[in-house]
């Protein structure tokens, strides 16, 4: 997914740099990673959730909106891995334990 929107890249930019905070105090950072995709989840399903008027109607989209996200998270994450993959000395040695874009 490739965006062009300067609201959405500052949007990125700051959650990348709370998690980059969070880095500080927790030696692994997998734990930060797994809190990330967790509030992702989270909010990503409460959005969802106000696009309806009714929890029987939440319900029943259930598969549907799972599927969506799903398939949206998988090909970010398969974006982001390539992008790593060609960049990876750039990325790993700018700045030990800061994740960049």
């Amino acid at each position: 997914m490739s965006q062009s929107d300067p609201k959405f890249d500052r949007r990125v930019e700051s959650i990348i740099q709370l998690c980059n905070a969070q880095l500080a105090g927790e030696p692994q950072a997998n734990m930060v990673a797994a809190s990330a995709a967790f509030a992702a989840a989270r909010f990503g399903v409460w959005v969802t959730a106000n696009m309806t008027q009714t929890a029987p109607e939440f319900a029943a989209m259930r598969q549907e909106a799972v599927a969506r996200m799903t398939e949206g998270f998988r090909q970010m994450l398969e974006q982001h891995y390539d992008e790593v993959v060609q960049n990876y000395d750039g990325y790993l040695s700018a700045t030990p334990g800061v994740v960049t874009r």
